[in-house]
């Protein structure tokens, strides 16, 4: 049995400007989890697999395996086939089937045998009534499932490596996310991160299969580096209640008729607030003004953004979130394409910390007990 734990996240700063390549964002991995569990079944395969040396030369499907998941109605049947693609049941193409294609696919390739196995996906990352916090799901069971599945075929893979293949899953099925969410939960803590040309990736696995992908031009100017929080610093997360939907949020911003002359202006300042917040985040004396002032040019971007693409990105509620921490003493905006979900603030002590955690709960707002990990990515246990 092998079990991965992926991080979900929450973004500081750089939303929307990310998804254009070679833009950056700083992305927090946060300490609620989504954790898949692999159980290797002791029979044999399938047997309809006639070549056990060279499976992927047979002309069906490997047949046995099982997802449990609630997504399928607690348990369905897993198909590989003989070029490593998955399906769930009769479920549309996912997150967590797209996930599995591209390890399985990759055990193809090194000419390794398929193995049946159960597997088990359990998610930290939604309350109990299965609303989304905006955490991140979708990013974290495809960075869970590929580290699982590739301890599972002993594939020996590196962060970095893990990190490819969860990126092609992710944009095998839409190049509208940055990957942004896939690359925190994978290395942890808080990055700096740039994205890669997804559309390019995305056509490159199509032509050129999973080989193609790995290989793509699209990788240039990809960056992950981490970014180190002063020790002082508190982290809060409050939850509006209202779930967003991130997908339909990028299209229409990407739909929207923005003048090209403001679009690159809220790149420039969108990079600068990226830039100076993890400055004033790491510096050795944290400077309580400092951050406020850099916070809110990153929120106020964000606003004037979505007032000229016609995007509600801050809410009444996450207005509210924002002032209620000001007038505390710290530094807040809404996180991620906003919409809903989640808006985060930075306190420089405790008695600013606390003194937020009581205006939120005043106002209705759900204060996630949640902080940032400290440098921990994918974690995998046997």
């Amino acid at each position: 049995m092998i079990s991965a734990r992926a991080a979900g996240k929450l973004f500081i700063a750089g939303e929307y400007a990310i998804v254009t390549p070679g833009n950056a964002a700083l992305i927090a991995a946060v300490d609620r989890y989504l954790t898949v569990t692999v159980t290797e079944h002791n029979h044999a395969p399938s047997d309809a697999v006639s070549d056990r040396e060279n499976p992927h030369t047979a002309a069906v499907p490997v047949i046995g395996a099982s997802v449990i998941d609630a997504a399928y109605g607690d348990r369905a049947e897993l198909t590989i086939a003989p070029d490593g693609t998955a399906t769930i049941g009769d479920y549309p193409a996912d997150a967590l089937s797209a996930a599995i294609t591209v390890v399985e696919q990759l055990r193809v390739l090194q000419g390794l045998p398929p193995i049946n196995y159960e597997l088990r996906v359990e998610n930290d990352l939604t309350a109990a009534d299965g609303l989304k916090f905006g955490l991140g799901s979708s990013g974290a069971v495809i960075v869970a499932t590929v580290a699982a599945l590739g301890e599972l075929h002993q594939l020996a893979l590196t962060p970095a490596e893990r990190f490819q293949l969860a990126l092609i899953a992710s944009a095998s099925l839409s190049v509208r996310g940055s990957g942004g969410d896939i690359a925190a939960s994978t290395f942890g803590g808080v990055i700096r991160y740039i994205s890669p040309d997804r559309t390019q990736i995305a056509a490159d696995y199509r032509k050129g299969g999973l080989d193609g992908a790995l290989n793509s031009p699209g990788w240039h100017g990809c960056l992950i580096e981490p970014v180190e929080l002063h020790s002082d610093l508190h982290f809060l997360v409050g939850w509006t209640g209202s779930p967003a939907k991130t997908e339909q949020l990028v299209a229409k911003s990407k739909a929207a008729p923005v003048d090209p002359q403001a679009e690159a202006l809220f790149l420039a300042k969108s990079a600068r607030a990226v830039q100076e917040i993890a400055a004033v985040l790491s510096a050795d004396t944290l400077d309580r003004e400092q951050l406020q002032q850099t916070v809110a040019a990153a929120r106020s971007a964000l606003k004037e953004y979505g007032e000229a693409t016609g995007i509600a990105i801050e809410t009444e509620l996450l207005s509210a979130l924002c002032e209620l921490a000001l007038s505390a003493g710290a530094a807040a905006k809404s996180s991620g394409a906003g919409g809903g979900d989640c808006g985060i603030a930075f306190a420089n002590d405790l008695a600013t910390r606390q003194a937020v955690i009581q205006a939120w709960e005043g106002a209705g707002i759900t204060v996630l007990d949640t902080c940032v990990t400290r440098g921990e990515g994918v974690c995998v246990e046997f």
